[in-house]
């Protein structure tokens, strides 16, 4: 009876280890059943995510919409850059250089005296403000500045209108200031063929300066 004691507790023990040992086997046999149905799941919501319509992908409708999107623009680039090219070929067609006979001011008399200038032309036109520019640059020459307001062709008239404060309303004597207005007037009634009057204005109003006065209508010359 003494022996048969441990023998018997020896047993047990052996059984308790057993069973702990079997139990441990089968918890992580079945956490690896757990982990394989969650992996199973997620493989599965993957495949349906990247399958769904709402996912970016693009369709082959979409490209094909957008290449005559690209194509007209491409065509519409290219149209542009050929229109603008256009006018400043024909603008350089159009203008043309000519010598031009007009008169200025001798700095020893300052008197009127007769020179030429090379001006350029838009389609070959000499018009009453390419005359007046061409003066009012030989005068920069001399160191006589000219302030010109705006120049006017109606009918056989031409309105030249002076600005405020400069030659030949201002800053210059009256031998200076009527050189001045010859020159101009003369130069007009030379190369134009429609001129035959020139009226002389400051700033769209009457000429009235230090030594001169006009009505806003009276011709300086006329022929």
């Amino acid at each position: 009876m003494t022996y048969l004691f441990p023998i018997v507790k020896l047993d047990l023990l052996l059984v308790l280890l057993v069973g702990k040992e079997c139990l441990i086997v089968r918890i992580k046999r079945e956490c690896l059943i757990a982990l394989a149905i969650t992996g199973s799941v997620f493989l599965i919501a993957c495949g349906k995510t990247s399958n769904s319509p709402d996912s970016h992908t693009v369709s082959p409708n979409s490209s094909a919409t957008a290449s005559p999107t690209a194509s007209a623009t491409a065509s519409a680039t290219t149209s542009t850059a050929a229109e603008s090219d256009s006018p400043a070929s024909d603008t350089n067609e159009s203008s043309e250089e000519k010598d031009l006979p007009i008169y200025s001011i001798n700095d020893d008399s300052l008197e009127k005296e007769d020179t030429t200038a090379t001006v350029t032309c838009e389609d070959g036109k000499v018009t009453a403000r390419v005359v007046v520019d061409a003066v009012v640059e030989d005068f920069q020459n001399h160191s006589i500045e000219i302030g010109i307001d705006k120049v006017t062709e109606k009918g056989n008239t031409v309105y030249v209108s002076f600005q405020s404060g400069t030659a030949p309303l201002a800053n210059v004597g009256a031998g200076v200031e009527s050189t001045i207005l010859d020159c101009i007037s003369q130069s007009l009634l030379d190369n134009l063929d429609s001129c035959s009057r020139v009226v002389f204005q400051a700033e769209g109003q009457a000429y009235c300066s230090g030594h001169y006065e006009f009505g806003k209508e009276e011709a300086y010359i006329e022929k």
